[in-house]
């Protein structure tokens, strides 16, 4: 549908109607990991399932790219630099150039107009084949029972006795953890959404690395992140064991504090790529260990087996809006610095880059952008380095509300143990 459409109201109707089924992959597939393993396991397999999400981004974006409109121009017209050192050498070179960008923009219009289509398409495709795998090859658990307390006496027909409730939304916003998980996802995952958003044009307009490389860094970046998650439910599993109540906290406490230093150190230093790359690797690497080490471990062990689907959307649909809030934020920010040079820039200067190549001095241009990108760098230090601060601080909750929760979860489990037994 999204493929098909004709206008930009369209396409974003059909972008919410896609949103909505694509939002039920993450609670299903985590209520059927949480039922297949023990609490001491799922992380790890929480970890490997975020993991392999992320790489099928990596692998994809490339590919959608590739079949899209086709580049004539390499994306020269975002390389400044490259462009000021060429006219410098030869003044006949701008000209040139100018006209080939000139002749992109006619080719995207016309010759290429809708190859953005395709891309929808094939996600299409991959979305009916994942539906064919997940229905003739996942066998779907007994709900509960990898919990220790009713393993090996919760068969399917005694999981039906234990149902979903009107009372089940009232149950989870009373469960103070859960509170304290919605707090640290709302504010924690802001910095993500900013880096998804404006780091390639970041790169591109601040640092003046060209546009290829600029998108190969942020591939980097989601590999490294995609590792993160892996590594995350692997380090929250062994605190899991090593200091229970308290270790996924730990581990998780000390990616979020990662994040502080090192983001800033990317926002901050004049790096060469090679150096940028190595360093936003690590980066992701790092502070990618939440979800699967703490998050959703620990809403699973704070609520009943029959409404933790629910826990989870509701924990990540406050995460999610809220956060989505960010790039707005960072945008109305950048536009307001600098005497809202930045938002001049973005609307009347980078959407006809081809067009005033030719009609404005390029050291102008250079100045401009250098103008708008430590405005869009001092928008993006605040709504990255603040948020993970808070978010480093609200992690301190679950120290005491975590083992209190996780308690009367346990009591029910016990209480429906011997109520099994009985019968």
């Amino acid at each position: 549908m999204c493929a098909a459409s004709n206008n930009f109201s369209s396409l974003l109707f059909f972008r919410l109607l896609a949103g909505f089924g694509l939002a039920a992959i993450i609670p299903t597939g985590f209520s059927i990991i949480v039922d297949y393993y023990k609490p001491e396991e799922r992380g790890k397999y929480l970890g490997i399932f975020q993991m392999v999400g992320i790489l099928g981004i990596a692998v994809l974006v490339p590919v959608m790219g590739a079949i899209d409109a086709p580049s004539y121009t390499f994306g020269l017209e975002s390389d400044l630099i490259t462009l000021f050192v060429l006219n410098e050498i030869n003044p006949l070179t701008l000209p040139l150039l100018t006209q080939l960008f000139i002749f992109d923009t006619f080719m995207k219009y016309t010759v290429h107009y809708g190859a953005w289509r395709l891309g929808f398409t094939l996600i299409a495709i991959l979305s009916f084949v994942a539906a064919a795998v997940v229905w003739f090859l996942i066998k779907e658990p007994i709900r509960g029972a990898s919990e220790k307390e009713l393993k090996g006496v919760l068969t399917a027909e005694d999981a039906e006795k234990y149902k979903i409730e009107r009372s089940a939304i009232g149950t989870i916003f009373r469960t103070r953890t859960i509170l304290a998980m919605m707090a640290q996802g709302m504010i924690g995952y802001t910095p993500w959404i900013v880096l998804q958003a404006f780091l390639v044009h970041w790169l591109e307009s601040v640092r003046y690395i060209p546009p290829t490389q600029a998108t190969l860094l942020f591939a980097v970046l989601v590999v490294g992140a995609a590792v993160g998650n892996a590594l995350g439910g692997f380090l929250g599993d062994i605190g899991e064991r090593k200091i229970r109540n308290k270790g996924r906290i730990i581990v998780t406490q000390i990616s979020v504090f990662s994040g502080i230093p090192l983001i800033f150190l990317i926002l901050v230093l004049p790096l060469s790529i090679t150096e940028y790359t190595i360093l936003a690797f690590v980066t992701a690497i790092l502070i990618s260990w939440a979800g699967p080490a703490a998050v959703k471990p620990l809403v699973a062990m704070v609520t009943k087996p029959e409404i933790r689907s629910t826990a989870l959307s509701i924990e990540q649909m406050f995460e999610g809006e809220f956060a989505a809030v960010a790039a707005v934020v960072v945008g109305w920010l950048a536009d307001t610095l600098n005497g809202g040079i930045a938002g001049l820039t973005m609307q009347t200067i980078t959407p006809y880059m081809g067009y005033w190549l030719g009609a404005l001095p390029l050291s102008f241009l250079l100045v401009l952008f250098t103008l708008s990108g430590q405005s869009l760098t001092t928008a993006m230090l605040w709504t990255t380095v603040i948020p993970w601060t808070i978010c480093f601080l609200i992690w301190f909750i679950p120290y005491k509300t975590f083992p209190e929760d996780r308690d009367k979860i346990l009591k029910i489990l016990e209480e429906r143990r011997e109520e099994l037994l009985k019968e």
